[in-house]
């Protein structure tokens, strides 16, 4: 009978083991993907960069289509009247100590303003393989 525990105990240490090597690995991965990722990250900006400058909404080539992607989102002037807001309102499903974007967009398409925020514009690149 106490072979059984036994059994899973190597077994479970077995495992553990083997995700202590995959996570080695990968954090050794990761820190050869780091530069190349920054590369990567700074080449990307300049396409978007290029076709903000160029008033174009999209480049596409053999290989696929850059476009640039925009979104309204909150951005928070003044945390007390949001709070207060919050408060006043019970919609803490705007909290996040960040408002929820889909959340605060949702009020601002019904005609609400959530108090101390305004609409920001966040641009961002988004790839499509051909």
């Amino acid at each position: 009978m106490t072979a059984a525990p036994a059994k899973k105990i190597e077994t479970l240490t077995g495992l553990y083991s083997q995700a202590d090597r995959l996570k080695s690995q990968i954090d050794k991965l990761n820190l050869k993907l780091s530069p190349l990722k920054d590369e990567l990250k700074e080449v990307e900006q300049r396409i978007l960069d290029s076709l903000v400058t160029a008033g174009a909404e999209a480049v596409r080539t053999k290989l696929g289509t850059y476009s640039v992607r925009r979104a309204t989102v909150p951005h928070v002037d003044d945390w007390e009247k949001v709070d207060a807001f919050i408060l006043k309102t019970k919609s803490l499903d705007l909290l996040h100590r960040r408002l929820t974007a889909t959340a605060w967009a949702a009020r601002l398409d019904s005609g609400i303003l959530v108090p101390g925020t305004s609409a920001a514009t966040v641009t961002t690149l988004a790839w499509r393989a051909a």
